[in-house]
């Protein structure tokens, strides 16, 4: 309920102060991981922390002055983590195990954008990630078990997160309603995104998980979107 309020606060303060509302289609695609220390323990796995994936959603653009605006938005956002050759112990072999990891989330953005007058921006921010739904698959590989597929739901696991956003893009004006916009965002978690385990315990407990470490998401995001704007746009331009 408090982002809920903290996000309405920023929209009413944007509509209050702005020139000119842009509402905008967004899509693109996703490159994200966990930043977790522990996983240099097993230096011998071939990891591929990141794999791409997509995202959708809708955004509003709130112009106050001349090249400022405000801009939130609701998106629909997975995270995808592939790591392979991650040895386990069985019986005094050292076989390895895949693995792949989706998160599905909430992204709900809130940045500061400042536009020049060819069109290239630069942006920054903030935003908050809440998560919908999240799950886990495991391949095991070794002579005593193989192409075993193991897989669970891991909702519990991890929680929301806010992060700090950065980036920078190019507009596009199509004409004095309409714009055409391609950037990258890159966004850094800023808070823990660990849960609890499959008993119910927090992964920050010590007695149980003495390694424990912090994870974080960590993003990159290439973005496309068409807007249509309300307004004095065309004025705030020439």
């Amino acid at each position: 309920m408090k982002i809920f309020y903290w996000v309405l606060l920023m929209t009413s303060f944007g509509v209050a102060k702005s020139q000119y509302v842009s509402a905008n289609i967004k899509s693109g695609i996703t490159y994200g991981s966990l930043g977790n220390k522990n996983y240099a323990l097993f230096p011998q796995q071939n990891e591929k922390l990141a794999a791409p994936t997509g995202f959708a959603g809708l955004s509003i653009s709130f112009g106050a002055l001349k090249f400022h605006s405000l801009e939130t938005g609701f998106y629909v956002n997975t995270l995808k983590q592939k790591r392979s050759g991650v040895p386990y112990n069985i019986l005094g072999s050292n076989p390895r195990f895949d693995s792949e990891l989706n998160i599905q989330y909430f992204e709900i953005p809130v940045m500061y954008r400042f536009t020049t007058k060819p069109g290239i921006y630069f942006e920054a921010g903030g935003s908050i990630g809440i998560q919908k739904e999240a799950s886990m698959a495991i391949v095991y590989n070794s002579t005593f078990v193989a192409n075993e597929v193991d897989g669970w739901d891991a909702t519990d696991q991890f929680k929301n997160s806010m992060g700090a956003s950065f980036g920078l893009g190019y507009d596009i004006h199509l004409s004095n309603h309409i714009n055409w916009h391609m950037g990258l965002r890159y966004n850094y978690g800023l808070t823990d995104v660990k849960g609890f385990d499959n008993v119910g315990t927090d992964f920050s407990n010590e007695v149980k998980y003495p390694d424990y470490a912090p994870s974080n998401y960590r993003v990159l995001s290439i973005e496309f979107g068409i807007g249509y704007y309300f307004g004095e746009y065309e004025n705030e331009i020439d």
